[in-house]
């Protein structure tokens, strides 16, 4: 993958919503909201008041679909399996409460990973040289020797790209880098 990334773990760090499993349409269609993700527009859902949405209903809407409804979780890219093949070595890295969900899915969809890793936090203070990750605050935290491909969402259109930073449609877009 070109990237300016100088660390030597070259273990990819891969985020779950929105890289790998496409959480916002599942909370949306299954929780018959009015609303569609172009609708949110910052990462912390102020935008959603005007449906009396917030932040803290998204987690906990979507930690009851992680454990009780995985399997209507779509991926986010057809062919994810084969997609992942070629971002090897990587780990799942992820914020979200509900690992036993998270593990559900991805041994549903068959994905070879090298580790599942919880962080409560800030992810870039992790050793991973890179990240492909929704997240803006991670693309405001990581550090010099740390890469993001930052799967572009309507909630981090503020985040510039930069010699660390390459704004990606997809996690194909990683994908394609890395032949």
């Amino acid at each position: 993958m070109e990237h300016s990334c100088k660390c030597t773990q070259q273990i990819v760090a891969l985020d779950v919503e929105s890289v790998l499993a496409d959480i916002h349409t599942a909370w949306i269609t299954h929780y018959n909201k009015e609303f569609t993700i172009n609708d949110i527009t910052d990462w912390d859902f102020k935008s959603l008041k005007t449906w009396n949405e917030s932040l803290e209903s998204f987690l906990d809407e979507t930690d009851h679909l992680w454990e009780n409804n995985p399997k209507k979780i779509a991926p986010i890219v057809p062919n994810l399996k084969e997609a992942t093949e070629h971002l090897k070595p990587f780990d799942i890295v992820t914020s979200r409460r509900t690992l036993g969900g998270i593990i559900n899915w991805v041994e549903y969809h068959k994905l070879e990973y090298r580790a599942i890793v919880y962080v409560p936090d800030n992810k870039a203070n992790l050793d991973y040289c890179m990240y492909i990750d929704d997240n803006p605050n991670l693309a405001l935290s990581i550090k010099d020797n740390q890469f993001l491909w930052l799967i572009s969402q309507p909630y981090n259109q503020e985040i510039e790209e930069s010699v660390q930073i390459k704004r990606i449609d997809s996690i194909l877009e990683a994908v394609n880098h890395s032949k």
